[in-house]
């Protein structure tokens, strides 16, 4: 049985894989009522839309079925001196009567269904409605699982990248004592003095260094590293 994330120590959270990791943050959302998160993203479904059969022929606001009906009102109403009103002075009030030119007025092209087709597909287009609102549904609870999952392993993340922290902090102090361990010819104590002086946060981060068992074991530890000194000097 796993241990309660909170009970890791540092080198445990540090000997987590990904794997580790996320079985933490699943059992954290767990806990917590978070649903788990799927497998797979909601996929938005692929629609093709259906193009309109006809279309119209605008012009002055009005719409009609065929060009040559939208040309001939477009030519009575500039035969029958259509104005507009412009305002003057910068004053809403101040209505000026301008005569239209020729392009306020122009036949538009725009594309629409007819009657016929448009009731053909009302069962295709109910559909696609369906399917995009079944999408839009599912991807937002699948989103408003990721934000609350994401809190949680944010926490749980913070905790890892701490350990990873200390970690490689221990390992630099651990190099450093190495290298006050030659200063001091292979005396723990005068070495793990060294590096408190250099590094007082050395005793919190290294607190084996600073045992009654290392002074017990001073003069034992200092024969065996002279040794291994000299045996490294001679083997070189």
């Amino acid at each position: 049985m796993k241990k309660p994330f909170d009970t890791l120590t540092e080198a445990e959270l540090v000997a987590l894989t990904s794997e580790g990791l996320r079985w933490y943050i699943d059992r954290a959302c767990a806990e917590n009522g978070i649903q788990l998160l799927p497998d797979a993203a909601p996929t938005k479904p692929s629609q093709t839309p259906i193009a309109p059969d006809g279309f119209v022929y605008q012009v002055a606001g009005l719409s009609f079925r065929t060009h040559d009906d939208a040309i001939a009102v477009r030519d009575f109403i500039r035969e029958r001196g259509r104005v507009k009103l412009d305002y003057g002075h910068g004053d809403y009030n101040h209505k000026v009567i301008k005569p239209l030119d020729d392009d306020d007025e122009v036949v538009t092209t725009k594309a629409a269904f007819t009657e016929t087709y448009s009731a053909s597909i009302i069962d295709v287009k109910a559909e696609q409605k369906a399917t995009s609102e079944a999408y839009a549904l599912a991807r937002e609870q699948y989103e408003e699982i990721v934000e609350k999952r994401t809190t949680i392993a944010n926490g749980i993340m913070a905790s890892y990248n701490s350990a990873i922290r200390y970690e490689k902090d221990r390992q630099a102090l651990r190099h450093e004592y190495t290298r006050y361990l030659v200063l001091a010819e292979g005396d723990p104590v005068i070495a793990a003095n060294f590096l408190k002086s250099a590094k007082p946060g050395s005793v919190t981060l290294l607190p084996e260094l600073y045992t009654r068992e290392v002074e017990l074991g001073r003069d034992n530890a200092r024969t065996r590293w002279q040794a291994n000194h000299v045996e490294q000097t001679v083997g070189a």
